[in-house]
């Protein structure tokens, strides 16, 4: 249920509560919704990477 919770958090620019939802899977992707793309990894880290930048552009 996290996966999609992050995947759909980070969907609606919602960063700071995606970035939380990232920390507590910890980089684990052969679930839903990283399963959805050819390269899980590449996938599940590409929208972690921007969710970081995002929610440390905003952060003062």
């Amino acid at each position: 249920m996290r996966h999609l919770l992050a995947y759909f958090l980070c969907m609606q620019d919602r960063d700071d509560a995606a970035l939380e939802q990232f920390r507590l899977v910890d980089g684990y992707v052969r679930t839903i919704p990283w399963m959805w793309h050819a390269d899980p990894a590449q996938r599940y880290c590409q929208l972690r990477d921007i969710t970081v930048a995002n929610a440390k552009a905003i952060t003062p």
